[in-house]
């Protein structure tokens, strides 16, 4: 789901106001471990943009709206309910799709797509029959290049409106929707900025849906402020970076309020900035990585009740995870999903087993990709074999191990703890090493596969015990180590 995700793909709807008028999480999650791993379907080799998530034909479960740069075609891809997609075989419009926001525009009870689109070309707005097919509404809106567009009640009128933020120091606008999907400007023309991105959310407190816009090209971000009738009034803040590209609203210091997470360009680090009720924000003082993110998604992905951040990073940067500790301070869970040239992600229960999983839009015909969250922390089972004795230097072990996670096989890494404490790495050779610093770089996997293997091992002449201990990794978690087992031997 994109923007305010969790809440109807993205949009705040009437009958969904709490808290003046704001959807208070961004993504509802029943539980999972924040823990990633890849369903292994990459899906078409377009340069995909941004992906909207939303269930498109009625069947129950999250399907995928993918818009496309370079004047290609945007996709849908349809769910089978377990997280697998396949193309739906739609090829909508030719121009070059910069955002996506799913709705009910049209009051049908479905979700309708509204495309920004880049270059000056007229933004869309496509209505779903309530199957997942979708036809044009024939409206040309607008000729601005317009790069996102975030939906939500703006007037009070009950249905939703568009607030579109441009680039190229073009106007941002707002339209007003007539409740059929056909939209009208408002003839506001809200400041000349080089805009990336959107997010809606009561900012102030006081019941309407206010507007975060984030800037890149060397400008703030800023804060307008809706009088309830969806007019704006710019608040004055200056905020933040000088590339921003992507903004997330929710509360993630607990305080009942809506704070943003931006994702900055350039090598910049991600900032949160925390907001004290009246839509004055202050920065947290954070800094989280500084990959080169395009967009953010927050959303409860550990299952601890608070809202967690996923960055989707470019050119080759590896996306990223951040746990939040329930007061707004982030930190990595080492985890890095993929390498492909990330431009949008959206967190949403795409296998249907009730926690946040990320879709993934890529760029440069890299494929989409879909990230499974791991139901619960992978129970690592190892059994040492042989004797606690050895002759000479010569040492005879087996072991197997079971990880918990289905075709997925565990590393195993194995260290030899010296009479005198010193630890060494066991080698495929069979040669102690002294253990490398940090952990993991250098280290040689040692397989396993359940029968007995046979290592000569030297490096040392001490006498005394010794202890071997194998040591499981998680897929994908550099830093997740864990202890399996161990066992003492000794040298007569």
């Amino acid at each position: 789901m994109s923007r305010l995700r969790g809440i109807l793909s993205g949009v705040v709807l009437p009958s969904m106001l709490l808290l003046g008028g704001v959807a208070c999480l961004p993504a509802i999650s029943l539980g999972g471990t924040g823990l990633f791993v890849s369903n292994g379907q990459l899906l078409g080799n377009t340069s995909s943009t941004f992906v909207a998530t939303g269930d498109l034909d009625g069947d129950g479960d999250i399907d995928a709206f993918v818009t496309v740069d370079s004047s290609q075609p945007d996709h849908i891809w349809f769910n089978d309910g377990t997280g697998h997609f396949t193309d739906s075989g739609q090829l909508l419009g030719n121009s070059r799709g910069l955002g996506v926001a799913l709705g009910d525009l049209d009051g049908d009870g479905d979700l309708d797509v509204f495309v920004s689109n880049g270059n000056g070309q007229p933004d869309a707005v496509w209505l779903n029959d309530g199957t997942g097919h979708f036809s044009s509404s024939g409206q040309q809106i607008g000729s601005y290049p317009t790069y996102y567009t975030a939906l939500g009640d703006l007037d009070g009128d009950g249905d939703l409106d568009a607030f579109s933020v441009s680039y190229w120091n073009t106007p941002n606008h707002v339209l007003f929707n007539d409740g059929t999907g056909h939209f009208t400007d408002s003839g506001q023309a809200l400041g000349t900025y080089y805009g990336e991105d959107v997010a809606l959310g009561d900012l102030d407190g006081d019941g309407d849906l206010d507007a975060f816009i984030v800037n890149d090209a060397g400008q703030p971000d800023y804060v307008w402020l809706n009088d309830g009738t969806g007019y704006f009034t710019d608040s004055g803040q200056r905020i933040g970076a000088s590339t921003s590209l992507g903004v997330e609203l929710g509360d993630v210091d607990g305080d009942g309020d809506l704070d943003a997470v931006i994702s900055n360009g350039r090598n910049e680090p991600n900032s949160v900035w925390l907001n004290d009720g009246t839509g004055n924000f202050t920065d947290s003082g954070q800094a989280l990585g500084g990959r080169n993110s395009w967009d953010v998604a927050l959303g409860d992905i550990d299952g601890d009740g608070d809202l967690d951040a996923v960055f989707a990073n470019y050119p080759r940067n590896p996306n990223t995870v951040f746990y939040n500790d329930g007061l707004g301070h982030f930190s990595s869970n080492g985890q890095t999903l993929g390498s492909g040239a990330s431009r949008g992600i959206s967190l949403d229960d795409l296998d249907g087993d009730g926690d946040l999983d990320a879709f993934v839009s890529n760029t440069n015909a890299m494929g989409d990709r879909t990230w499974l969250n791991v139901d619960s922390l992978p129970s690592i089972s190892l059994r040492l074999n042989g004797s606690a004795f050895v002759a000479g230097d010569r040492m005879r072990l087996s072991a197997t191990v079971n990880t918990g996670l289905e075709n997925i096989s565990s590393d195993l890494w194995v260290i030899v703890t010296l009479p005198d404490g010193t630890n060494y790495y066991l080698q495929s050779n069979g040669l102690l090493s002294p253990l490398p610093v940090p952990m993991i770089a250098g280290w040689t996997l040692v397989s396993f596969t359940g029968h007995v293997k046979s290592y000569t091992f030297s490096g040392s002449e001490q006498t005394g015990q010794y202890t071997w201990t194998a040591y499981a990794t998680v897929p994908g978690l550099a830093e997740n180590i864990i202890p399996a087992a161990s066992i003492p031997f000794s040298f007569q």
